[in-house]
């Protein structure tokens, strides 16, 4: 097969998907260093993001703990992400 023969390339999905209007993201596990990261890339893309954090596992996970408390710092130095950014407490009993 030639290079003129092959198939288009496929695009590579960004999340977020473009959208014209900010969203809000509910991040159920929001102490995870992935939620941290995934937090701070919508709030750089203007979305809204509320994250649950159980408490028992915050309390217990060190690199959890770490990760997600650079994040609210970032959070609280900056006035607009403090606008799109709630934590909220999940009791999982």
């Amino acid at each position: 097969m030639s290079q003129d023969d092959s198939p288009p390339a496929q695009p590579i999905p960004r999340i977020p998907f473009p959208n014209d209007q900010p969203r809000v993201w509910f991040l159920t596990a929001g102490n995870s260093p992935i939620a941290a990261s995934i937090a701070r890339h919508l709030l750089e893309h203007g979305d809204s993001v509320v994250a649950g954090v159980c408490p028992s596992e915050y309390n217990t996970s060190e690199s959890h703990k770490e990760d997600f408390e650079e994040l609210l710092k970032e959070v609280t130095s900056n006035q607009e992400y403090k606008l799109r950014f709630k934590m909220v407490s999940f009791d999982i009993r």
